[in-house]
């Protein structure tokens, strides 16, 4: 098996055998994109792709690309070193309500923040309203702990809509909205016959 010693040199070639070892993630037929974790910066690795088909024969190796994985910066630093000047860490509200920047709410958040908002026009205006007026607002907020709690609570379905555009498909929104109808309809027409049973 070919896991079972160190994967030889030189041997991913195009148009060669593919062997498991060198194997370090799969998708579907219909993936676009694949995440390759582990991964050292500054270090070249070598890329192909072999296909399966659905009785498991193996391709032969694609053509073999190579990339350098590079440090990056996460976005705080990207604005700051792009003459951002707001300060804190950007979460101000969330991590006012929440007592803590590494809350894990805050954190999903952040990354629809940085996956989905700043990834399109009106995403960027937002951002940049809020890094100008959030501090504000967050200190108004944190004077009561009234408003504290009120805003934990409006927060909530912000937090679970962001969880479902980060880590689901976008169409799964549709569904679920439908799914949630489809229940409260259903509901409402066993009421309405327990009511005529009556």
């Amino acid at each position: 098996d070919d896991l079972n010693y160190t994967c030889p040199d030189n041997m991913l070639v195009a148009g060669g055998r593919p062997y498991k070892c060198y194997v370090c993630g799969s998708t579907t037929s219909t993936g676009k994109k694949l995440r390759i974790g582990g991964l050292e910066n500054e270090v070249e690795y070598s890329f192909a792709v072999v296909a399966i088909d659905q009785h498991e024969n193996v391709s032969v190796i694609s053509e073999v690309v190579s990339a350098t994985p590079l440090p990056t910066t996460d976005f705080a630093e990207h604005y700051s070193s792009n003459g951002g000047n707001a300060t804190g860490d950007y979460c101000f509200i969330a991590t006012t309500v929440y007592e803590s920047k590494s809350h894990p709410f805050v954190k999903i958040l952040r990354k629809f923040r940085d996956r989905k908002l700043l990834t399109n026009e009106p995403g960027i205006a937002f951002t940049k309203w809020y890094y100008a007026n959030g501090k504000i607002i967050a200190t108004f907020i944190s004077s009561s702990n009234i408003l504290v709690e009120s805003v934990k609570l409006l927060l909530l379905p912000l937090v679970m809509l962001a969880s479902i555009l980060l880590f689901l498909p976008w169409w799964s929104l549709f569904l679920i909205t439908g799914a949630s109808f489809a229940f409260k309809k259903r509901r409402f027409i066993k009421g309405k016959l327990q009511s005529i049973h009556r």
